[in-house]
């Protein structure tokens, strides 16, 4: 976490006009168990997500969180599977694997994680979000290798522990203010969905949908869509990319 950043007061400010106490379109900023939100982030595929802080007279004005509130029904219902799953999940410790530092459960609103904030006053910088960032919508082929074998070596990490994740998507990796990949949440779809195992053919086709989105963040399209010379074109003749992105996908 980029310290220096997270230190700028200008990240518990409100942005496009929202007034500083209240989240988007006027609600208001909830409190949590030790967390005081401070505004609404865009929701995560499990439920709501808020930049927050603690709210502790001795917390430091840096340390900012992001607290989920998972809303799917089966969490609300039963915080047994939901507790065992982040107590496995937690013993999980890479560089590339954002941690959760937090876990409880409040009755009757359910269950909460909270991990530390990779963004930066602009909000989380997901993969698929960075892509749209670019002018011509698609990463550099050093930026893709960098990304990619993070995420790579994240995913070995955590396959050795028996932990997997399931299909990837873009918006499961978040870039720090580093430019570091962080998989948002590894291993918690599928430890709550109750598959806790993972055959080597499912293993495989976890593996082959990150070389897809790495395919589609590189060159714009998805796999299919462009022969063998026009991948060499748009990944800047780099010829070991274009060669991985073909064992990858098959």
């Amino acid at each position: 976490m980029d310290q220096q950043a997270l230190a700028n007061p200008g990240l518990f400010r409100p942005v496009d006009g929202q007034d500083a106490s209240r989240g988007v379109r006027g609600e208001t900023t909830p409190t949590f168990a030790g967390f005081r939100g401070a505004r609404r982030l865009a929701s995560h595929s499990l439920g709501s997500r808020w930049l927050a802080r603690r709210d502790e007279a001795d917390a430091e004005i840096g340390d900012a969180f992001v607290v989920y509130q998972l809303t799917t029904t089966g969490v609300r219902a039963d915080a047994r599977p939901f507790l065992r799953a982040v107590d496995e999940l937690r013993t999980l410790r890479h560089p590339h694997l954002l941690a959760i530092e937090y876990a409880w459960f409040e009755h009757p609103n359910g269950c909460y994680l909270a991990t530390s904030y990779t963004g930066n006053a602009d909000g989380l910088l997901s993969l698929d979000r960075m892509v749209r960032l670019k002018e011509d919508g698609r990463l550099a082929p050093v930026e893709t290798i960098h990304l990619a074998s993070q995420a790579l070596s994240a995913m070995a990490y955590a396959h050795e522990r028996g932990v997997h994740h399931g299909p990837v998507r873009m918006q499961d990796l978040l870039v720090d203010t580093r430019g570091s990949v962080r998989f948002e949440l590894y291993g918690l779809p599928a430890r709550l969905s109750g598959a806790h195992e993972a055959s080597r053919e499912e293993i495989a086709a976890e593996v082959r949908s990150l070389v897809t989105i790495a395919f589609t963040a590189a060159t714009g399209r998805v796999p299919g869509e462009a022969s063998r010379p026009a991948l060499r074109h748009m990944t800047g003749a780099h010829r070991g990319l274009s060669d991985w992105f073909e064992r990858g996908l098959h």
